[in-house]
């Protein structure tokens, strides 16, 4: 009993950095950025999508998230503040 626990305690830090290897790797196919600004998903500052020969405005979108905005919805705890 006491080699199954001293075992555990030997492996279970190796499993918690396999874990958050992993985590990392995961988001870092689709360059996620986060700052104290927020959160930018999939930024692309240089490349116009196929068919797009150039920018023609620029669009704001501000959501808030949140338990408050989820609060009309039985069963929810979390929301956004646009849908």
């Amino acid at each position: 009993m006491i080699r199954l626990v001293c075992l555990l305690l030997f492996l279970l830090p190796m499993f918690a950095l396999a874990q958050d290897e992993q985590e990392e790797s995961t988001h870092r196919h689709h360059d996620m950025a986060v700052d104290d600004a927020g959160i930018v998903m999939n930024e692309n500052k240089d490349a116009l999508p196929r068919g797009c020969d150039s920018v023609s405005t620029d669009h704001h979108l501000e959501i808030h998230a949140g338990r408050k905005y989820a609060s009309d919805v039985p069963g929810m705890i979390f929301g956004y503040s646009e849908h």
